[in-house]
Order: C-alpha cells, then sequence, then structure tokens
C-alpha cells in the first residue's frame, strides 16, 4: 500500500471534508510564485499545525501547475492530500 493510502487512512475522508470546507486558507500563492521565503512559511505553518490550506490566486493559475507545487512541497517532505479547485490541502509526510 502506498504512503498516500496509508495517510489518507490516518485523516479520514470527512475530517478532509471538514478542513476543506471550515478552515481559512493559511497559505496564498500569488504574483511572486514559489519562491524561498514561502517555503520557509509553509515549512513553519506544517510545523504549527499539521495540515495546511494552500490556495493558488488567479494571477498565477496559469504559471503554476500542480505538478509544479508538488515538486516545490517534496522540498519540505510534504504532500497534496486533497484538492478542490485552485485550493490543495497539504500535509506532511
Amino acid at each position: 500500500m502506498s504512503d498516500e493510502r496509508e495517510f489518507r487512512r490516518k485523516l479520514k475522508r470527512r475530517d478532509i471534508n471538514r478542513i476543506m470546507s471550515t478552515e481559512k486558507v493559511m497559505i496564498r500563492i500569488g504574483v511572486k510564485g514559489l519562491t524561498e521565503g514561502l517555503l520557509n512559511e509553509i515549512k513553519r505553518q506544517l510545523n504549527a499545525r499539521g495540515v495546511i490550506k494552500i490556495r493558488v490566486l488567479k494571477s498565477v493559475r496559469e504559471k503554476i501547475t500542480e505538478e509544479d507545487l508538488k515538486e516545490f512541497l517534496r522540498k519540505i517532505n510534504a504532500r497534496i492530500i486533497s484538492r478542490r479547485g485552485y485550493v490543495y490541502l497539504v500535509a506532511k509526510t
């Protein structure tokens, strides 16, 4: 069984839905894009909360793909566990 499936089992579907619908977006990716400062802030937020929401703003949706974000998050051992539109739920691995 893959690591992602194991993680999803720990974080049940209802928990993911609750977080996606009730929690506020903690990180917004805008014109500056995927920078080191953004990476440090994501790492800090993940250490504090464990799971965070990230939104890709309209101004960069064509420039930053989901694959770009996945590669960016691999640098800090984090992964996308859910997506709704341009809002991603991210957790530490």
